[in-house]
């Protein structure tokens, strides 16, 4: 069974005590507005690694492509019938593991602060920090010739 998208991540709600919640994120103005999907599942969105940071998208068995943040990078992952499966600030150490889903594509607002791997191998960097790439495809067939 596949876990549901994550939720789009919005702007915080100002707190009225004065106190900011360090661990709420948010899209990076400039970042394209889309709508999230209906989730009828709990979605996985604060599981933490080892390394103290967070799990996003598969939450069960092994995940083929994770996506991993070297650092702060906003990322759109999307299927091939546009489902939205992640929209959101991923900071360093945070990771996207990919679902097993057709058409997977990833956008990023910083390619060079992010790397992908594939059955636990590092794949070439996307591009230079800060640089926007759109759909990159996130199939395993299409990453093994990267």
């Amino acid at each position: 069974a596949q876990a549901a998208p994550d939720e789009e991540e919005v702007a915080p709600i100002p707190d009225v005590t004065g106190q900011d919640d360090e661990n709420r994120d948010v899209v990076e103005a400039g970042a394209p507005s889309v709508s999230a999907p209906t989730v009828t599942e709990p979605t996985l969105s604060s599981a933490t690694l080892p390394s103290g940071g967070r799990v996003f998208g598969r939450t069960e068995g092994p995940a083929r492509v994770v996506v991993r943040a070297t650092e702060e990078s906003w990322i759109e992952v999307r299927d091939a019938k546009g489902t939205l499966w992640a929209s959101r600030v991923l900071r360093p150490g945070d990771e996207f593991r990919a679902p097993d889903a057709p058409g997977l594509t990833m956008t990023t607002g910083n390619a060079g602060g992010v790397s992908i791997s594939l059955d636990g191998r590092e794949l070439p960097s996307l591009g230079e920090k800060g640089q926007v790439i759109r759909e990159v495809s996130l199939a395993p067939s299409d990453l093994e010739r990267r």
